[in-house]
This record gives structure tokens, C-alpha cells and sequence, in this order.
């Protein structure tokens, strides 16, 4: 090994002791509630619905545009800022914690029928039941034999109710907005309103990543294999690699300056 090499490694062992004690003491700072985001109006649970449309099938889709639903990580702790009524009311049943929240999804909707035929039959014991039946729905009513008392009903309801999220922009360099797309396989069902938090949990400033790499010199048809090191923060990368040609049996250090220019 080449006195080189021999620095190279020092230096990537000198960086990555250093690394991880900058990650161990940004995961356990916690983040402050900034004065601008206090100052935020506040951040409502209500989506808006911008189409009604119908698929192929004829179902009938409910276009959600979420993309003011979008919650910093470090509001939803301080409980303000948001809908806190909202979010209470889906976990205070459950056993989760604000801090684990990624997204929380209401959906209101009416399954509505009107001048459905019943069907009369007559059980064995000549009991007259009266029965629905479709795909979704199963209602059956038996009179009581006493006309002073009071019959009974049964019911079975099947539904799928589908949910599409997906992103989309109007223009190639265009700001990128979040949908909801909801439909359900029962024409009788309506959407009537949608109530949507993501947690907007921010890319860690500083990352770090080891890997196994190799490269093709095609100016001298010369392949090398060897270990990059890549140290992240926020938009600028440093990485160093060791590469080790066989051809030559030699071990060349590499290296490297990154900065992103355009990320979408």
C-alpha cells in the first residue's frame, strides 16, 4: 500500500469518526418552533375538491388537491398551527404518538338508494321476509308474527374504496402538487368532503454513505474496483474513492466535488 493510499484511508477514517458524531448530535437536537411558522395562519385539515369525473367504468372519481395540507415536522408537537381538534380526534383511540404521524386521511361519504325493490319470500315455517340484493348491499326485514311487536332486519355491506396519491406539475419546470384520487365501486356512494395532514419531515441536512463501486476507463480500457466514501450536506457532496486497477496492480485515490444545480 502506497503512502498515499495510506493517507487516503486516514483521512476517510478521520472524516467518517467526525460524520457520525455530527449525525448522533443533529438526530438528538430537536428542532425549534420558528417564530415564522407560529406566525403562519393556520393550516387547515379541509381539502379541496377541484373535479368529479368518471373512469372507464363508469365509476365516479374524486379529485382532492392536498397540497396545502402539508404540516411541518416541528409544529405538529407544539400544538398550534394546525387543525389540533382534527388530529386528536383519530389517534386519542389509538396508541400512537404525534411524533410517529406521517399522514392522517378522513373521508366523509353518503351511500344513498331510493325506490329499491324488495323481494318477498317465504321461509319454510310460511314467514314472509322481505329482501335487497346487489353487489354491495344485502337487507332483509321479517315482520313478527305479532303484529304488536316489532319486526326485524339484517344487513351486509361490501364496498372498495380506492385511493390514489400521486403528484403531478402543469409544466416540465413547474411547482409539483399532491392529489388525492378517491372512487368507490358503488355508484351509490358519494364523496362529500376530505380532511388530509401530511407531515412534512425534511431530508436530513447532513448524510453519509459507503459503498462498493467500480469504473470503466475507456480511453485505456482499464477497469478499476474499489470503496467510495460520500459525505453529504444539504447540497454539496464530498467523496473520495480508492480504486484498484489490476492491469497496473496499482491502488489510485479519487477524489470529488458535487453540488446540486437542479434537483427535480
Amino acid at each position: 500500500m502506497t503512502n498515499l493510499s495510506k493517507i487516503f484511508y486516514a483521512v476517510c477514517l478521520f472524516i467518517t469518526a467526525i460524520s457520525i458524531a455530527v449525525a448522533i448530535y443533529s438526530y438528538n437536537k430537536k428542532e425549534p418552533v420558528r417564530q415564522d411558522d407560529k406566525a403562519r395562519n393556520i393550516i387547515v385539515a379541509e381539502a379541496t375538491i377541484i373535479a368529479k369525473k368518471f373512469d372507464k367504468n363508469g365509476a365516479e372519481h374524486t379529485i382532492v388537491d392536498e397540497t396545502n395540507n402539508i404540516l411541518p415536522a416541528n409544529l405538529i408537537a407544539s400544538n398550534q398551527g394546525y387543525d389540533v381538534a382534527f388530529v386528536d380526534s383519530l389517534i386519542s383511540v389509538t396508541d400512537i404518538q404525534k411524533k410517529e404521524i406521517v399522514s392522517l386521511t378522513q373521508i366523509n361519504q353518503t351511500i344513498s338508494g331510493k325506490n329499491l325493490k324488495a323481494v318477498a319470500v317465504l321461509d319454510s315455517f310460511k314467514n314472509k321476509t322481505y329482501s335487497y340484493n346487489d353487489k354491495n348491499l344485502y337487507v332483509s326485514f321479517t315482520p313478527d308474527q305479532d303484529s304488536n311487536k316489532v319486526g326485524l332486519f339484517n344487513y351486509r355491506y361490501n364496498q372498495n374504496l380506492n385511493v390514489i396519491q400521486y403528484n403531478r406539475k402543469k409544466w416540465l419546470l413547474g411547482a409539483e402538487k399532491s392529489y388525492i384520487d378517491i372512487s368507490s365501486n358503488d355508484t351509490n356512494s358519494t364523496i362529500n368532503g376530505v380532511k388530509k395532514l401530511t407531515v412534512l419531515r425534511k431530508d436530513k441536512p447532513f448524510g453519509m454513505k459507503l459503498t462498493a463501486k467500480s469504473v470503466y476507463l475507456p480511453q485505456s480500457n482499464k477497469i478499476g474496483m474499489g470503496a467510495q466514501l460520500r459525505l453529504r450536506y444539504k447540497r454539496t457532496t464530498i467523496s473520495g474513492s480508492n480504486y484498484y486497477f489490476p492491469t497496473n496492480q496499482k491502488w489510485i485515490p479519487v477524489i470529488g466535488l458535487e453540488y446540486d444545480l437542479l434537483n427535480f
